[in-house]
């Protein structure tokens, strides 16, 4: 009974060991607060409280680019040289004459519309350097 007492402290140790905490304020890993004084959201790493903040990113020469294909059934818009394509779209001068079949980007510099019957067609992306 004395070792099934000491085996159960002892593992019961291990365990409360193996959760990571943060202090001040306590907080398990994978918690989320909003620290007043500093006025940032914090997650807990299982050691320290980090700040989470906007996520960095280099996008740089943003751009609007438009093509206006005329009747077709598909029309495609390109990018600048060195920009890429962050999201596009599709506009149908009469849309009782066919619909948007689909719209995507066929590659990192181009959005394309595609529709379900021949259609005056103006495609738009929105392009831009990520570094």
């Amino acid at each position: 009974m004395k070792n099934s007492l000491l085996l159960i402290l002892l593992f019961t140790c291990f365990i409360y060991a193996a959760n990571a905490v943060c202090s001040n304020p306590a907080g398990e890993e994978g918690e989320q607060i909003y620290n007043l004084d500093h006025k940032v959201m914090q997650y807990c790493d299982g050691t320290n409280w980090q700040a989470m903040g906007a996520i960095q990113s280099n996008i740089q020469g943003y751009e609007r680019i438009t093509n206006n294909c005329g009747s077709t059934t598909t029309c495609t818009v390109s990018c600048s040289a060195g920009k890429e394509v962050l999201g596009g779209g599709c506009v149908l001068d009469a849309p009782g004459s066919g619909s948007v079949y689909r719209t995507y980007p066929p590659s990192n510099s181009a959005w394309e519309c595609t529709t379900t019957g021949t259609i005056v067609i103006t495609a738009y992306a929105i392009c831009a350097e990520i570094q």
